[in-house]
């Protein structure tokens, strides 16, 4: 398991990009559309199913 540091080291928010929204560092994939993908949830749109398998 990483530490929460870690994990925060991957997170990026800028004005310019999603609209400040948190995205996954060097993305355009937001944290909420990523947490959607977490194991116990359902993958339920095609970014999930893309990148879970």
């Amino acid at each position: 398991m990483t530490s929460t540091g870690s994990r925060l080291d991957r997170i990026s928010v800028d004005p310019e990009i999603v609209h400040g929204k948190p995205v996954i560092r060097g993305t355009r994939v937001t944290v909420q559309v990523s947490s959607n993908c977490s194991p116990r949830a359902r993958p339920s749109t095609s970014f999930c199913r893309n990148t879970t398998n």
